[in-house]
């Protein structure tokens, strides 16, 4: 016997920023963290923002959700952003907007491009 499925209560989730992720494979599921860094505050020109930045050792990706999952939803989950992504492209596509579209770095390790640059 099926029973149908559905989301309720998602205007009562908190809606939050992210731009980091960071995926592991643990013994048969799958991890995956979801963060953000913001770059400090750089008063000053652009010089002066240069030389306070090099004195930044890390910017800290502070965590905001890590989810655990099998490789079968993870996949169901990618073909989920993969519409999302078709929709979007086609809804900006619609308004003549071009906006630039990224990938999330999900292979365990953030790519320097990905980083906020020195």
């Amino acid at each position: 016997m099926a029973v149908e499925a559905r989301w309720v209560d998602l205007e009562a989730m908190p809606v939050v920023f992210v731009n980091q992720a960071v995926g592991q494979v643990t013994q048969g599921e799958i991890v995956v963290t979801f963060g953000r860094v913001v770059p400090p505050p750089l008063p000053g020109t652009s010089e002066e923002q240069r030389r306070q930045m090099a004195s930044v050792p890390f910017l800290p990706i502070v965590p905001v959700v890590r989810l655990t999952t099998t490789i079968g939803r993870l996949r169901a989950f990618r073909d989920t952003l993969d519409d999302t992504i078709g929709i979007y492209g086609r809804s900006a596509k619609s308004r003549r907007c071009k906006r630039q579209r990224t990938r999330l770095p999900l292979q365990g390790r953030i790519r320097r491009r990905d980083a906020y640059r020195r």
